[in-house]
């Protein structure tokens, strides 16, 4: 009986070591388990400041980019007002001995400027008529008051000579182009600079 008591308590003294053993084993891989996961949650903190800093640069660079862009149309619409100013003198000066004011007279073909392939162009004819487009065409008449021409497209005509409304092919019916001088006309809807 003492032999069995001697095994049992054995026994019970072998699974209690286990049991120790595998604790002190659970308890270091919880360990190691808490710091890859502040050592991970400190990586996450070092990359939002760095993407934090990264969106402000990126912030500064659009303000900077928007400032430039501001600065670039105030001294284009500088150098257009001063050209605008300058030919105003040029006029009034040359017509002084005048009353009327000149007057530009336009004729031939407008081609837009910094076109890429086949653009759409203007063609101005002597008969107060004008087209427009390039494979497909509109039609109209045009007059010209204070330097500015104002266009009525009254028919259009797609490529294979069929017959369509004007918007049909995105086009106005009425357009409105400023002459810069005889050679160069400003769409005043889009901007867009025509040169003969």
């Amino acid at each position: 009986m003492e032999e069995k008591n001697v095994t049992k308590i054995s026994l019970s003294t072998f699974l209690l070591i286990i049991a120790i053993i595998a604790i002190i084993i659970m308890g270091v891989f919880i360990y190691n388990l808490n710091n890859e996961k502040t050592t991970e949650i400190q990586k996450i903190s070092e990359l939002q400041s760095q993407v934090n800093s990264l969106n402000g640069t990126i912030n500064n660079l659009q303000e900077e980019l928007s400032t430039i862009s501001e600065n670039i149309n105030s001294n284009n619409s500088n150098e257009n007002t001063s050209s605008d100013a300058s030919e105003t003198i040029n006029s009034n000066s040359s017509n002084e001995n005048t009353s009327s004011t000149k007057e530009y007279q336009i004729s031939g073909i407008y081609y837009q400027k910094d076109a890429l392939g086949d653009e759409p162009n203007y063609t101005f004819s002597s008969n107060n008529e004008v087209s427009y487009g390039s494979l497909w065409m509109c039609s109209g008449t045009y007059t010209i008051s204070n330097n500015i021409i104002k266009i009525n497209f009254t028919s259009a005509v797609d490529p294979d000579g069929n017959k369509a409304n004007v918007t049909d092919f995105g086009v106005e019916k009425s357009v409105e182009l400023t002459i810069i001088d005889n050679n160069t006309l400003k769409d005043n809807s889009d901007g867009f600079i025509y040169l003969k």
